[in-house]
């Protein structure tokens, strides 16, 4: 069992971020639609990519410990 987070870039220039869950052999995907990254231009971009890491790893971590308890 296990959850990793992982981005996707898409065309725009943004970066998607998602969850890769893997449990009792399936795998499955939860899009973080509301955490996107911008492109990296300006200071303000990159403390806003940082604040929305911060949150997905949060994400993160409330995941894999409902994965570990089988929920």
């Amino acid at each position: 069992m296990s959850v990793s987070l992982r981005k996707r870039k898409n065309s725009d220039g943004t970066t998607t971020l998602y969850l890769d869950l893997y449990s009792k052999g399936k795998r499955s995907y939860e899009f973080l639609s509301d955490l996107k990254l911008k492109k990296a231009s300006s200071l303000e971009d990159r403390k806003h990519n940082g604040d929305m890491m911060k949150i997905a790893q949060q994400v993160l971590g409330a995941r894999t410990k409902e994965v570990a308890q089988g929920t």
